[in-house]
């Protein structure tokens, strides 16, 4: 069954209220007892909803990215952050998604997900303790083409990403990894003028 970018972008938020009303609780030391308690005792189902809609109005307090159409992501190791800032997102010569069959298909290649959840999956994978989250503008991405072996929603590049189109997050917003390369005017070829003396 393909799932919708309606549906993905649906269980992107879920996922994202997920993850908030979780910092929320932790924020405010309410623990699972607290849960059942106000279940229970405390006006049920609505109690909690109302909660859920509390930890939604604070959620910029909690620092959670959320997704927007205008972007891809990709989830790597922190630890590969200073190489990217340097080089750009590259495609890896031993990728360690290039098992099972999938070396072929992974070579020379730079992969994205449409939501911030899948790219945390990848970034999990990469580093249980120090995941990284990038996005990269769609516009940026030329040839960007759909990933037919994976779910709807996955993307990749032949090629690779120049550093100044990359973000990071940074735990409090996105933060580019590197600036614009300076213009540099073209040396004009005409001689120069003969002053005649």
């Amino acid at each position: 069954m393909e799932v919708s970018t309606r549906d993905r972008f649906q269980s992107d938020r879920e996922n994202e209220m997920d993850r908030v009303f979780a910092a929320y609780c932790k924020e405010h030391k309410i623990d699972r007892v607290d849960l059942d308690d106000i279940l229970l005792r405390g006006g049920g189902h609505n109690a909690i909803q109302e909660l859920m809609q509390k930890a939604w109005a604070e959620r910029d307090l909690y620092a959670i990215p959320r997704t927007d159409a205008d972007h891809l992501y990709h989830g790597t190791a922190k630890a590969r952050l200073a190489s990217i800032q340097a080089d750009g997102l590259a495609p890896q010569e031993r990728s360690r998604w290039a098992k099972d069959g999938y070396a072929g298909h992974c070579s020379g290649r730079v992969f994205f997900t449409d939501t911030i959840s899948n790219a945390m999956f990848y970034a999990r994978e990469a580093s249980k303790t120090s995941p990284a989250l990038l996005r990269v503008n769609r516009s940026a991405l030329n040839d960007l083409q759909a990933d037919a072996r994976e779910v709807d929603g996955n993307w990749f590049i032949e090629g690779a990403v120049p550093p100044h189109e990359i973000e990071a997050w940074s735990g409090k917003g996105w933060k580019q990894l590197a600036p614009a390369p300076a213009v540099v005017p073209e040396a004009d070829n005409a001689p120069s003028p003969s002053l005649g003396m």
